[in-house]
């Protein structure tokens, strides 16, 4: 990170930021080009590792693009204040963030399935423990990120 003044680095505000966000944009490569797409997410810290789980379809475009490669990259960001200046240079945007790199993996799991999506409703809901009925966790696909590197920023 260029401006180390900016960096985060006291966990309770790592997880306060992590807390905040309510969009992490996965970014994959598709075919020497960037594809990112906006997901919504939960947060599971087991044994040292932090790890967000996203949903979506069974098919498409991103579950393509993880059978290529599955490495991927992340962001997110919270609180927003546009600051205002007497020059356009003196313009700035106030804001907290993370991001970094994952290892992307398709959930085969019943029982991850559903420990990745109460986790996903406990970060929108607060509320962590809901029933799926079969057929709908059959449906939906769930991915885990793996994350191996992370840093958080704030200005």
């Amino acid at each position: 990170m260029r401006r180390t003044d900016r960096a985060v680095q006291d966990p309770a505000q790592e997880e306060e930021i992590l807390r905040a966000c309510d969009v992490l944009r996965l970014g994959l490569v598709d075919r020497g080009l960037a594809y990112v797409v906006p997901l919504c997410f939960g947060i599971v810290r087991e044994h040292g590792v932090l790890t967000f789980y996203v949903h979506c379809a069974d098919t498409g475009r991103k579950l393509d693009l993880l059978e290529a490669n599955p490495r991927a990259a992340f962001e997110m960001d919270t609180d927003h204040v546009l600051r205002p200046g007497d020059a356009a240079c003196g313009w700035s945007m106030g804001y907290r963030s993370a991001m970094g790199v994952a290892s992307l993996r398709r959930v085969e799991d019943p029982e991850e399935k559903r420990r990745g999506l109460d986790a996903i409703m406990a970060h929108y809901t607060g509320k962590g423990s809901w029933p799926y009925p079969a057929a709908a966790l059959d449906r939906v696909t769930v991915l885990a990120l793996r994350v191996e590197e992370i840093s958080y920023k704030r200005s």
